[in-house]
């Protein structure tokens, strides 16, 4: 049986810094003679987990609801200096649609009631919310993550607001499109989160 370390040198030796179909990477590692599964296995699925795994690990960047392997797509992440910041955010589906509506390039203009953007700093915290808050009120929570120039975050003091990792940017709605602007690349749906069936 093939070794998950081999499995994902695999994978990431296949993509690039272009964009290509997640349905596509999972096609190139079924069809090399080398990798070998069991039967009894779910070979696109479990090639599918390990594209998922990487993109947490911070190796692959992600366009797209990665579940949907023809409608999504994923990239190497590029090596990255001091001059950009990371940053996450968790939505709901009526935000992640808008963001589709973007190509996952800008965030939508916030809502009169909405004067501050709240973006966190790490992926545990805005999973916490995405899971807790995002399911309950819609039954579906993502986690993103988008990379900002340092130029233009550098304004900006990180809050904390409870725990350790409870920390947050809290950006003026009027400074979003200015925000928007100094993305650098896409932004990218690292979690999902689902309402459990009764």
């Amino acid at each position: 049986m093939t070794e998950i370390n081999e499995l994902d040198q695999f994978i990431l030796s296949s993509i690039d810094s272009n964009w290509q179909k997640v349905a596509m990477v999972i096609a190139k590692a079924l069809a090399d003679q080398e990798l070998d599964f069991p039967e009894s296995e779910d070979d696109a699925g479990f090639i599918a987990s390990r594209v998922d795994e990487l993109i947490r690990a911070g190796h692959l960047e992600a366009s797209g609801d990665t579940s949907n392997w023809r409608f999504s797509e994923v990239r190497r992440v590029a090596v990255m200096d001091d001059t950009t910041t990371i940053l996450y955010r968790p939505v709901g589906p009526e935000e992640l649609e808008l963001l589709k509506q973007s190509d996952f390039t800008r965030w939508p203009p916030r809502l009169p009631e909405q004067p501050i953007f709240y973006p966190v700093t790490n992926e545990r915290y805005a999973s916490e919310i995405a899971e807790k808050w995002n399911v309950k009120d819609s039954g579906y929570g993502a986690v993103t993550m988008f990379r900002v120039r340092s130029s233009f975050m550098c304004r900006y003091q990180i809050q904390q607001v409870g725990g350790s990792h409870h920390t947050e940017w809290w950006i003026p709605a009027e400074d979003l499109e200015i925000l928007n602007d100094n993305i650098v690349g896409r932004i990218a749906v690292i979690r999902e989160f689902r309402a459990r069936q009764p």
